[in-house]
């Protein structure tokens, strides 16, 4: 009788005979022969006289638990098995969706019935489930549907013990048994799921309708206070660790054991871990943008106390370099062997869903990294595992999607990846300053093989990042100025600038440099117009000098062209000071034109944190050293020169016109579309609250804009713009088209450029 093993039906007769009936032996029964469960009506029978079942004497919490969990377990099998699962879900009756919501209304109970369901859900439906299923589910309450997920997440990776028999008996002997740890690894299929529902809780397209009346009818307020719920909870479960974890579990290491890959990062990603990985992404970014308390605790929760950079952002991107570089050499060799451009483009679109993980990834990068101390662990990393130079090695891949180029310059200010100055070579190793120098260079060799169309729009991207935060008032961000003006010419006049800030006695140095440096390209600019209006074929030399087409020029080349001129410059203002003349004399010193022309040269594109009023008093070594990224322009008659590409004036104002964004959304100090608006109830004046409070703590109690007197008391919340700016952002992401359980939607959120 050892071998005979007891029907399904045989085994439930059993159980039913007990009060509350035990369903342990079928719970296992499934897990091992699921299919056993379809020769009879087992299931159906589970259904109606256990899940429906009102009588909680017979049919507890724990029996209708070990229901769920047999139905999931069958479903789990082949498509016959699902198939007679969906039939015997038919039968469930509302009293059991109404016994779950209030079984589970305290919060804090664990929601074991509704993760079971989920599950039994997901897997009878192939794993895609919608979000408006799980909240439909739970009526609505997205604090239950986040913990479910979280709980689903906690179980992925388990460890039991089974016991298991070691020897049969024997004549004159006792069988043996044994425990066996058991462990059941992350279920790829439903951690995939989890993301795009994760995804789904924070987007608008849940909460509102695409119309703007259904929208005015609908509290903004009620929208921000779920979010700031749902963030809370992500925080006190360490929700983004445990997702980060088993990420890297199925999506790297599970695969590269199946591919015999030692190096997980060098596996081919499918596409549905490109769609997971967004939806993650997607999922953090709105939790940012959308929460209206909580930012810099959030921020600092993904840089440090996560394993979201080492174990996902990273390892994706290296393994999104290795696809990126094999479409570049693809591409290279079609417009080599066809000569023409149509079929390499058709190579690098190959993979949309590539091209969106990367941007999704550099993003939260951006947004976690903005205002971090560069002494922190997690950042002096990311500086050395920088995924710029790697990606910069596909040429071609850059060229073509530039929009990954210019949040590549995003990611490189805020980390301070291309920071020079005198403090930062002194501070450091000459490793990390060599690192810096040839990462601006190749990031200027791109940028110089840009076509002017291209050009103008990573122009406009940096200038107009949208909601993403970036640190404009350092170093970094002068750099990549330096190149987006001037490309190699300008990443050579910027470190001609630190060198001589290095090496110099005085603080002016910075100045004449710099000032010198934009003056040149000023006139260069200036000598291309003149030469494109003059002659046509000096307008197709221009070009080709410039955009370095041909294979045996370079755009490195220019710049040492024009390197003497500025050499020749400096010399001059250093003979000037040796003669004795005082470059701080108005009469007629170089200092003070060189400001003005500076000013001039980069007009109002250069409002970082300031463009703001230096105060009574000397500046010290270091305010020098980001002086230029601290002022404003001053007034002047003088018409500002304006970058043009293709035959278009690219200013401030042409960036700020052609956003959609409207200007009363922007930060009087620095443009970023603000989350936490104040007003001065002075002069009116609204900023964004962190930015206003880092100017009055380091520049003192004065006003960047009007220079009038301004403290902290002066400053009241705008809860009403800040209600419009929020209507704003979801009237632009709530579309129907795109609804956010869609796992093929393409707008993973609305941070786009």
């Amino acid at each position: 009788m050892s071998g005979v093993k007891l029907s399904a039906k045989w085994q439930l007769d059993a159980a039913l005979l007990s009060r509350p009936v035990d369903l342990t032996s079928l719970v296992s029964l499934s897990r091992s022969h699921p299919q056993k469960f379809t020769e009879d009506d087992t299931i159906h029978r589970l259904v109606s006289n256990l899940l429906n079942e009102k009588n909680l004497s017979k049919s507890d919490k724990d029996t209708k638990l070990d229901v769920l969990n047999i139905l999931a377990n069958v479903a789990g099998g082949d498509k016959i098995a699902r198939a007679e699962v969906r039939v015997a879900l038919g039968g469930i009756s509302e009293w059991f969706d109404e016994y779950i919501a209030t079984e589970e209304a305290d919060p804090t109970i664990e929601p074991e019935l509704h993760k079971a369901m989920v599950l039994l859900l997901a897997r009878c439906w192939d794993y895609k489930l919608k979000t408006e299923d799980v909240l439909e589910l739970t009526q609505g309450n997205r604090r239950i549907a986040l913990c479910t997920v979280v709980g689903l997440l906690e179980d992925g990776e388990t460890y039991s013990t089974v016991l298991k028999q070691r020897q049969r008996p024997t004549e004159g002997q006792m069988a043996q048994w044994e425990h066996e740890l058991i462990i059941q690894r992350f279920e790829k299929p439903l951690l995939l799921q989890i993301c795009r529902l994760l995804r789904g809780f924070t987007h608008p397209g849940t909460y509102f309708e695409a119309s703007t009346e259904e929208l005015a009818l609908y509290s903004v307020e009620r929208f921000s206070d779920e979010i700031n719920t749902l963030l809370e909870i992500t925080l006190r479960s360490r929700l983004v660790e445990k997702l980060c974890v088993a990420m890297y579990s199925c999506i790297f290491e599970d695969h590269a054991e199946d591919d015999g890959i030692e190096d997980v990062e060098q596996r081919v990603l499918e596409e549905t871990d490109h769609v997971a990985v967004m939806a993650v992404h997607a999922f953090l970014q709105n939790l940012y943008f959308y929460a209206s308390h909580n930012h810099d605790e959030f921020r600092r929760h993904m840089l440090v106390d996560t394993l979201l950079i080492p174990r996902l952002i990273l390892p994706y991107l290296n393994c999104c370099t290795q696809q990126a570089m094999v479409l570049n050499n693809r591409a290279e060799a079609y417009s080599d062997v066809l000569e023409g451009d149509s079929t390499s483009t058709l190579a690098l679109d190959h993979h949309p869903n590539l091209v969106k993980g990367i941007a999704a990834s550099l993003r939260t990068l951006i947004i976690a990294s903005f205002r971090a101390p560069p002494t922190q662990y997690v950042m002096s990393l990311l500086r050395r595992l920088n995924p710029t130079a790697s990606m910069l090695k596909a040429s071609s891949f850059c060229l073509h999607h530039h929009q990954i180029y210019s949040l590549l310059c995003l990611l490189n200010v805020n980390m301070g990846a291309l920071d020079l100055s005198r403090q930062f070579v002194n501070d450091n190793s000459v490793v990390d300053a060599y690192r810096a120098h040839s990462l601006l260079h190749e990031m200027a060799t791109i940028y110089s093989k840009m076509d002017k169309n291209a050009q103008a729009q990573v122009y406009k991207r940096v200038m107009a990042p949208g909601s993403l935060p970036i640190c404009r008032d350092t170093p970094s961000y002068v750099a990549i100025m330096s190149v987006l003006h001037g490309g190699a010419a300008g990443q050579l006049e910027y470190c001609h600038s630190a060198r001589d800030a290095k090496d110099g006695d005085e603080d002016e140095d910075v100045w004449d440099s710099r000032a010198e440096a934009k003056r040149a390209h000023a006139e260069r600019m200036e000598m291309a117009r003149q030469a494109v209006e003059a002659d046509a074929d000096a307008k197709t030399t221009t070009r080709s000098s410039f955009n370095s087409k041909g294979k045996n020029s370079s755009a490195f080349e220019v710049a040492l062209a024009t390197a003497q001129d500025i050499e020749d410059r400096r010399l001059e203002a250093k003979e000037a000071k040796a003669s004795g003349l005082d470059p701080k004399d108005n009469k007629g010193a170089n200092v003070a034109e060189s400001k003005s022309d500076q000013q001039q040269i980069r007009g109002e594109g250069y409002r970082l944190l300031g463009d703001l009023p230096s105060l009574p008093g000397g500046k010290s070594s270091r305010d020098v050293q980001v002086a230029l990224a601290l002022e404003l322009p001053g007034e002047s008659t003088k018409p500002v020169p304006k970058m043009v590409f293709g035959g278009h004036e690219m200013s401030d104002e042409t960036v700020k016109r052609d956003s959609d964004i409207p200007e009363e959304f922007l930060c009087a100090i620095n443009g970023h579309v603000m989350k936490d608006p104040v007003r001065s109830k002075s002069t009116g004046v609204v900023y964004e609250r962190a930015t206003i409070e880092i100017w009055l703590k380091t520049r003192g109690s004065v006003c960047p804009i009007t220079h009038e007197t301004l403290t902290p008391d002066d400053l009241e919340p705008d809860t009403e713009l800040r209600k419009r700016i929020m209507r704003y952002h979801i009237q632009s992401k709530a579309r129907p088209q795109i609804k956010a359980s869609n796992p093929s939607a393409d707008d993973d959120d609305l941070y786009n450029f």
